[in-house]
């Protein structure tokens, strides 16, 4: 689900001392909605298939063994 803005009759308002254009505002608006839909869609992801500990401890395990090999 994407959200289009029409870029067509760009508004502006003045807002004290800047100027805010009105799409720029729909467009963060929307941004943000579809941040929310994506990061609504991972979390149902990761809770679908929840990992059990031992999994989870293998993990970590790994990812520390990683980065004790970085350091």
């Amino acid at each position: 689900m994407m959200f289009h803005l029409m870029r067509e009759n760009i508004q502006f308002k003045t807002v004290g001392n800047s100027q805010n254009f009105i799409s720029q505002v729909a467009e963060a608006v929307a941004t943000l909605h579809e941040r929310a839909f994506v990061e609504d869609k991972i979390k149902a992801s990761r809770n679908a298939n929840p990992t059990i500990s031992y999994q989870h401890n293998m993990e970590h395990a790994h990812v520390s063994k990683i980065a004790d090999a970085e350091r």
